[in-house]
């Protein structure tokens, strides 16, 4: 994972939610397949790691992976295809070319017509003969405490957790809340040390009054003049990188989004003796290698901004 959006089942919800998505039948039948000539993207669920459309861990954890593709349709060619329909449209409408010069001047709804129907038309021959981009794969993890971490950001986040509305009927989650705002923790990370277990990274990004944005990368953001920039010009912190158990880093936007996630190589290879495993074992073993880690951060981060409590009815606790 990449960049994560975590969200929080009800808490009265999750034992069922986990259960309905542990049925596969209901995932596959919105199994992912590659775009066809007709479809310009497509989307649905993919098999995890030894095959199932959802794999339980030993740590009780739900993946699944969620499947995107799509094709990029090239506008000089639809254009050309255009200029080389046009000619056969006019001819089946039985429109002299004089004519249609004449409504092309006036610029008439019926050119608008004929020009929109062209151009329609052209796209959709285009985009048959329009190879598909690959395939992107998006993980998302149910925890056994409700928590779901949607891999991507937040557009592609919500489609994949309405797809598994669609697939199981429903699914009663929002992002976490919390009861401190992000942009104040940021500022005590920077102002004064906050936290033992994380630490600030080598990139913030503030946003000045007027709404402008000032980004400080590597030695400059530990300098003295981004906290001058807070204390003094007023600027509030709107993303922070920020760094976990040495091994561990991400830049946290204040809506809570995890972006720019990367691990130390020590989080990418196997033991020598898992190394001997079959390849859908490794591939499970390097994942939760990986999002571990991932979660240990976000325990942390949850941790200092005091995550709000919901009540049974889906209201914040007093």
């Amino acid at each position: 994972m990449k960049s994560v959006v975590v969200y929080k089942i009800h808490r009265a919800d999750v034992a069922n939610v986990r259960d309905e998505i542990k049925d596969e039948e209901l995932l596959s039948m919105f199994k992912f397949s590659q775009c066809t000539q007709a479809q310009k993207q497509t989307a649905g669920f993919s098999p995890v790691f030894g095959g199932t459309y959802v794999h339980e861990t030993k740590q009780g954890d739900l993946v699944l992976k969620y499947t995107t593709q799509s094709k990029t349709i090239n506008k000089n060619e639809v254009v050309n295809k255009a200029a080389e329909l046009l000619p056969v449209y006019l001819e089946e409408l039985a429109i002299p070319s004089e004519l249609f010069s004449e409504i092309k001047a006036d610029n008439t709804e019926q050119y608008r017509e004929i020009m929109k129907d062209v151009a329609n038309n052209a796209s959709f021959e285009v985009l048959k003969t329009t190879f598909p981009n690959e395939a992107k794969d998006m993980y998302i993890v149910i925890t056994k405490e409700g928590y779901i971490y949607a891999e991507g950001n937040w557009n592609g986040a919500e489609k994949a957790l309405s797809a598994i509305r669609s697939a199981i009927g429903s699914l009663p989650a929002v992002p976490v809340q919390y009861d401190t705002a992000a942009s104040e923790v940021f500022r005590k990370f920077i102002v004064e040390k906050y936290s033992e277990d994380i630490t600030l990274g080598e990139k913030v990004i503030l946003e000045t009054p007027e709404g402008g944005k000032i980004t400080f990368a590597n030695e400059s953001a530990y300098e003295d003049k981004v906290r001058d920039r807070i204390l003094d010009d007023g600027c509030s912190v709107v993303a922070l990188q920020l760094d976990f158990d040495g091994c561990f880093s991400a830049l946290v936007r204040e809506n809570m989004t995890v972006n720019a996630i990367s691990y130390d190589p020590s989080l990418s290879v196997l033991d020598e003796e898992d190394r001997e495993l079959e390849e859908s074992i490794q591939m499970e073993a390097l994942f939760l290698l990986q999002f571990n880690k991932l979660r240990d951060f976000h325990v942390n981060l949850r941790g200092i901004l005091k995550e709000t409590s919901l009540t049974e009815e889906g209201t914040e606790d007093a």
